[in-house]
């Protein structure tokens, strides 16, 4: 698989340095020549290994900035809620007018009484001098248009207002970007790539993770769910990732074994396979890459479709999610597949619900959790001991016989016999024959063999039963 990469990585490169000769084809060949004798840089892979190339596009790829992340509710929450407790209220204001500025934006434009009316809250709110309650400084090309239109601004001053305030928002937003991305224990790249899904299962903003836990309730008051808090959330998360690196953590273990005894109990089928289904599905996005195996990947959505989702197995769908995410699910599978788009957030959402319902029953089972004296057992479940008690009992058994001997005629009249699994060839008794012994034939003393068969029912195996006739 290395080499195949190596040589997928060379013709990549080849390809690139064709299409540079193409754009460069009117140049002299002076500047050409200088171009070949410069030394093309080392792209690092994952790996470890180098390779001699042009820049890839990953590494032209420029910082994550405040405009791109504008769409993104998850991020923006974040961003003020890390302003909110580590910066002045003057910075919070300029957080709040760009916001609300967009709110205005995303007005349609044939509704004019909603857009005058968010239009005087901006103004009144921050940007009326001397009586704004939140008020923010302004660079004075504003001032000088917010002069000509007073307690009314227009859109194109209202831009000049974010345009004003973008600078000061940027450096902010690039001092939150590397404090959560060493929060969550991640690069600043990966963590752009995240899904709001993800965004929201990893961050202690989203409070309808940690709300609404009891909104399923069994026939009993629940003992195995209680609600957790944000350290039971930090701690889960750690214990999962654990998991997915490498063998499942003791602790994890007898999360499992909790689960598969109270799952049952509390109306949740399915705990254990959604455990499963989180650990699996982070453990293909770890295999996401810019060098993996595509196939491979492909192979992996595959099988996450076919165990969980659209199983063979009743019922069809082996996890706790929502109809709607199921089907949404679903669909984007095929367009994985095909490689018409092949997205790693595929499965997030779902992902993200199999967590909510997970987090609960780990806040219970941490309560009541005292790690073993031996960290070397394993914890059994009540199921996997029917398995293992199954198995013994099959090394155990005796063997049936292979070989039957069928027993010898009686002489004299007609006699049956039987023939079962149970029991193998045995004579059959009580059995009352009307039949006569036939008068010897012409041959001389000739003796024939005439066989008949009858269908005889056993208690245990269908039987078959022969007549046997000797004259």
């Amino acid at each position: 698989m290395e080499k195949e990469r190596r040589k997928a990585v060379r013709a990549a490169r080849a390809r690139q340095r064709e299409l540079k000769q193409k754009k460069n084809k009117n140049v002299s060949f002076k500047h050409q020549q200088k171009e070949e004798k410069e030394e093309e840089p080392v792209v690092a892979t994952p790996q470890g290994s180098t390779y001699d190339g042009d820049v890839t596009p990953a590494q032209e790829e420029k910082e994550v900035e405040f405009k791109d992340m504008i769409s993104n509710k998850q991020i923006m929450g974040l961003f003020k809620k890390h302003v909110t407790e580590n910066e002045s209220k003057d910075m919070l204001n300029m957080v709040n007018i760009y916001m609300d500025i967009e709110a205005y934006v995303s007005i349609d434009i044939t509704n004019k009484k909603k857009k005058d009316v968010q239009a005087s809250y901006i103004y009144k709110n921050y940007l009326e001098h001397g009586n704004a309650r939140k008020y923010v400084r302004m660079n004075d090309k504003t001032y000088a248009m917010l002069g000509k239109e007073k307690d009314r601004p227009k859109t194109p001053t209202l831009r000049e207002a974010q345009n004003s305030v973008m600078p000061t928002l940027e450096e902010l937003f690039r001092t939150f970007w590397k404090s959560q991305a060493e929060e969550m224990g991640m690069d600043a790249k990966s963590m752009a790539n995240m899904s709001q899904a993800e965004m929201a299962m990893r961050s202690d903003n989203d409070l309808t993770v940690l709300s609404g836990w009891n909104k399923r309730k069994g026939k009993n008051k629940s003992t195995a769910r209680q609600q957790p808090t944000k350290e039971d959330k930090v701690d889960f998360l750690m214990c999962l990732n654990q998991s997915v690196l490498g063998q499942m953590p003791i602790q994890m273990l007898y999360f499992y074994k909790f689960l598969m005894k109270h799952g049952e109990e509390e109306g949740y089928s399915h705990l254990d396979n959604d455990l499963f289904f989180y650990i699996e599905v982070q453990k293909f996005k770890e295999m996401s890459h810019a060098y993996s195996d595509e196939e491979l990947l492909k192979k992996k959505v595959n099988f996450l479709n076919m165990c969980y989702l659209e199983s063979n197995i009743p019922p069809t769908l082996q996890v706790d999610i929502p109809g709607d995410v199921h089907q949404r699910t679903i669909r984007t599978i095929p367009r994985y597949v095909t490689g018409k788009e092949m997205n790693p957030t595929i499965f997030d959402e779902a992902q993200y619900c199999v967590f909510k319902e997970l987090l609960p029953f780990w806040a219970g089972f941490s309560k009541s959790y005292k790690p073993p004296e031996d960290l070397k057992k394993i914890p059994t479940t009540k199921q996997q001991k029917v398995f293992k008690k199954r198995l013994e009992m099959f090394e155990t058994m005796q063997m049936p016989k292979t070989n039957y001997k069928l027993p010898h005629i009686p002489r004299g009249g007609v006699a049956s016999f039987s023939f079962s699994l149970t029991d193998g060839v045995k004579w059959r008794e009580g059995e009352a024959t009307n039949l006569s012994t036939p008068a010897p034939s012409d041959m001389g003393g000739a003796k024939e063999m005439r066989y008949r068969s009858n269908s005889v029912h056993s208690s245990m195996a269908p039987s078959r039963t022969s007549i046997l006739t000797r004259t």
